[in-house]
C-alpha cells in the first residue's frame, strides 16, 4: 500500500475529539451513509465508498466522483447539504466550486484565441484605455499563468463586496506590482477578473452570458449556475459549513466584479465531469490548444491549471477553497484518462483545507484499485 495513502487514511479515519460534528450530522439519520450510491462488486466503487466513509467519520461532507474515460466508475455523496433540513448530498447536489471557476474563464479565453479574436501575446494596452506604464505590457498569457505580477485580490471587504466594473479596473490598475511581468509566478484573482473583462470587450457580451453560451451549453452542462442566478433550484444547493456553523448559501450570494472571472460558479459533480470530458474530447478547445494550456512557463501554473508530474503520470489540476466552508478539486490524470473530482462543503475550522489531503488520498485509492 502506498505510504502516503496509509498516512492520509489514518488521518481521515480519526474522529474529532469533541464529537460535535458527528453529533450535528447524526441528527439527520446518518446522511453520511444514507445516501450512498448503489454499491456494486466493482473494486474501484467499493474502495471509493470505504474512503468516503472514513472521511465522513471526521465530520466532513461532500461528493467524490471518479471517471475513467467517458464512464463514471464511482460516485458517492456523504454528509448533509443542509443540516437543518436533513438534506443529504449526492452527485446532483449543486456545490460552490471556488476557484475552479478560473478554469472556465481560461477555457472561455482559449476559445477566443482559437477563433483569432484574441492573441496570447496581446498586451493590456490593446484591450483597455489608460493602462499604467508598469502594466501596459502585461499579456493575456501572463494573466492566464499567474505571471503578470498583479496583486492577489482587488477587494477590501470580501468576495461579495459591491463593486462596479470600472471600480474593479481602477483598483487593479492603481495597485502596485509584485514583480516585473513574466519574471515570477504568484496567484492572482485580479488577473482573472481582467480576463473576464477582456472577454467582454472582445465579444460584446456580459461574461456570464458568454460562458453560458460558449462553454456551458457547448459542454452539455445542465446543473451549472452563477451565484444568485434566477432559476437556480435552491433546494438542491449545498450550504457551506465551518465547524458547526452554517456559513452561507451560494444561491443567494451576489456576484460582483470583486469575484467575476475568478469565482462565482455553483454546479454538480456530474456536470464538472461533463466539463472535463468536453475538454478531453475537443468539444470546447482543440487537442492542440488543450495541450498548450498545460504548459507552464515557470514552475507550476499553466493556463487555468496547476500542472505536476505524479506516480500516475501528468496531473492537470485546479482546486478551490473559501472561508465559507467549501473546498474542491478537479484532477485530470491525462496520461491515464482518469478524472478525479471532490466537492466538499465542510471545513472543520478556518485553518482546515481538507481537499489538500482528500484529493491525493482519493487518487491513491483510485489507482491502487485500477491496478
Amino acid at each position: 500500500m502506498n505510504s502516503r495513502f496509509k498516512v492520509v487514511m489514518a488521518a481521515v479515519a480519526v474522529t474529532l475529539s469533541t464529537g460535535l460534528l458527528e453529533a450535528q450530522v447524526s441528527g439527520c439519520s446518518s446522511p453520511a451513509t444514507r445516501h450512498a450510491s448503489k454499491r456494486t462488486a466493482d473494486r474501484l466503487a467499493t474502495a471509493v465508498d470505504r474512503y468516503a466513509d472514513s472521511i465522513a467519520a471526521t465530520g466532513l461532507s461532500g461528493v467524490l466522483l471518479v471517471g475513467v474515460g467517458d464512464s463514471v466508475r464511482a460516485e458517492r455523496g456523504f454528509g448533509a447539504a443542509n443540516r437543518d433540513r436533513c438534506i443529504a448530498i449526492s452527485s446532483s447536489t449543486l456545490i460552490d466550486i471556488g476557484s475552479i471557476a478560473k478554469t472556465f474563464t481560461a477555457i472561455g479565453i482559449a476559445r477566443l484565441i482559437e477563433q483569432g479574436r484574441i492573441r496570447e501575446t496581446g498586451p493590456l494596452s490593446r484591450f483597455f484605455q489608460n493602462v499604467p506604464d508598469d502594466k501596459s505590457t502585461i499579456t493575456v498569457r501572463q494573466l492566464l499563468t499567474h505571471t503578470s505580477g498583479l496583486q492577489s485580490f482587488h477587494d477590501t471587504a470580501g468576495d461579495f463586496e459591491v463593486m462596479s466594473r470600472n471600480e474593479a479596473i481602477r483598483r487593479i490598475f492603481s495597485d502596485s506590482l509584485k514583480f516585473a511581468p513574466g519574471t515570477k509566478e504568484s496567484y492572482s484573482n485580479s488577473g482573472y477578473t481582467l480576463l473576464a473583462m477582456i472577454g467582454e470587450n472582445v465579444t460584446g457580451l456580459g461574461w456570464q452570458q458568454y460562458l453560458r453560451d460558449s462553454v456551458f451549453r457547448r459542454a452539455g452542462l445542465r446543473d451549472t449556475w452563477f451565484w444568485s442566478e434566477s432559476g437556480m433550484p435552491h433546494d438542491r444547493v449545498a450550504l457551506g459549513y465551518l465547524g458547526l456553523d452554517a456559513r452561507g448559501d451560494p444561491s443567494k450570494w451576489p456576484l460582483t466584479w470583486a469575484s467575476v472571472g475568478g469565482a462565482g460558479i455553483v454546479m454538480s459533480a456530474r456536470d464538472l465531469f461533463r466539463f472535463s470530458r468536453a475538454i478531453e474530447k475537443g468539444v470546447l478547445v482543440s487537442a492542440a490548444m488543450d495541450k498548450a494550456m498545460q504548459e507552464h512557463p515557470l514552475k507550476k501554473w499553466a493556463e487555468g491549471w496547476e500542472v505536476s508530474e505524479t506516480p500516475y503520470g501528468k496531473l492537470v489540476m485546479k482546486g478551490g477553497a473559501s472561508e465559507f466552508g467549501f473546498t474542491s478539486q478537479l484532477r485530470r490524470y491525462v496520461d491515464r484518462d482518469v478524472t478525479v473530482i471532490l466537492l466538499l462543503n465542510t471545513r472543520r475550522n478556518d485553518k482546515d483545507y481538507p481537499h489538500v489531503e482528500v484529493g491525493p488520498g482519493l487518487s491513491d485509492v483510485v489507482f491502487s484499485s485500477l491496478r
